[in-house]
């Protein structure tokens, strides 16, 4: 004899519970995107410019 379709084995409860806990806990922690876009160093184009500036009022052309 055969199973009936929707004749399923129960789920651990323990496990759904654990999981919902787990989900809690990384929801209040900070996600570490922003942290890594804090590591990258700052490309500033006020640099380069003021290197090309000091460049033109030395003589230098391109």
């Amino acid at each position: 004899m055969h199973r009936h379709i929707i004749d399923r084995p129960t789920e651990a409860k323990d496990s759904t519970r654990l999981g919902q806990f787990l989900k809690i806990e990384a929801m209040d922690k900070p996600h570490p995107a922003p942290r890594e876009l804090h590591r990258q160093p700052h490309l500033r184009s006020e640099t380069s410019r003021f290197a090309a500036f000091t460049k033109i009022e030395r003589g230098y052309r391109a």
